[in-house]
Order: C-alpha cells, then sequence, then structure tokens
C-alpha cells in the first residue's frame, strides 16, 4: 500500500470534482506549486492512484433516469454465466457496474433503463441467456447523490 501525504490527499480531493482542470488551477485551489501538482498527479498516475478521468452524465436528459440496483441470487456456484453476461452488458449503455457480495445474494447489479418496460426486457433476458438465476430483487432508486 502506497502512503500518501496531506498533499496528495488535496490533489485528489480537488480533481475528484474537478477532474478536468489545468494543474494551474488545483494549485490555486490548494495552495499547491504548480510544479508540484503536476509531479504528484503524474505520480499518482504512475501508481495507479488516479487509474482514469472520467465525465459526469445527466442522466435524465439521454433518456436513462431510472436507476435500478438488482441483488441477483444464483443456482450453485454457476457463476461465469452469469460474469459473462454482464461483462458484455457493460458495453453497452444499460449496466454501469456490478459486483459479487456476501449476504443473502451472489451480485449487485447497478443498470440504467429508460423505462420499466426496458428493465423488465433486461431481466427475462438475463434470466433466459444465463440460465443461472434462481432470484432477483430489484430496487429502484428515487434519487441519487443527495
Amino acid at each position: 500500500m502506497l502512503k500518501l501525504d496531506d498533499k496528495d490527499m488535496k490533489i485528489i480531493e480537488v480533481m475528484k470534482d474537478h477532474g478536468n482542470w489545468s494543474f494551474k488551477q488545483i494549485s490555486l485551489r490548494t495552495g499547491i506549486p504548480t510544479t508540484t501538482v503536476h509531479a504528484r498527479v503524474r505520480k499518482l498516475e504512475k501508481d495507479d492512484i488516479i487509474k482514469k478521468y472520467t465525465i459526469e452524465i445527466d442522466h435524465q436528459k439521454i433518456g436513462k433516469g431510472l436507476l435500478a440496483h438488482i441483488l441477483v441470487r444464483i443456482n450453485v456456484n454457476n457463476w461465469k454465466m452469469l460474469i459473462n453476461f454482464l461483462k458484455h452488458e457493460l458495453k453497452g449503455n444499460i449496466v454501469q457496474e456490478f459486483s459479487k457480495v456476501t449476504g443473502n445474494y451472489d451480485f449487485i447489479i447497478k443498470a440504467r433503463f429508460s423505462d420499466m418496460k426496458e428493465l423488465e426486457k433486461f431481466l427475462f433476458r438475463m434470466v433466459d441467456e444465463t440460465k443461472t438465476i434462481h432470484q432477483t430483487v430489484t430496487l429502484i432508486s428515487m434519487g441519487e447523490n443527495f
């Protein structure tokens, strides 16, 4: 595990909300010299602490306002079919992420849909194509990032 100091943490905190800012802008916000910010960011990238830069999308505006978290229990330990299905779905615009979890369920899927009909089609397709689903519970988000 790499040890981060206060300067690294200040830079990371600013970049979490302003990943597109220049080194100069980060420097002004943190009070850390621009050359130090530049060197620290490059080191954070090299050490894979900063893995990628991304954007935040207004999903309502692009017709994907329905956010669902889907809990999945599979039959016996036949999880490879589901993982392959979900990896393929990550390339589309429905599944955003998934994780193997502990507890009463085996996986949790975070997915976005245009409406309930699209969600229903996805669930039926997942059950049909993986042939390994024992049970699902779908939680619909009523809001995000309060």
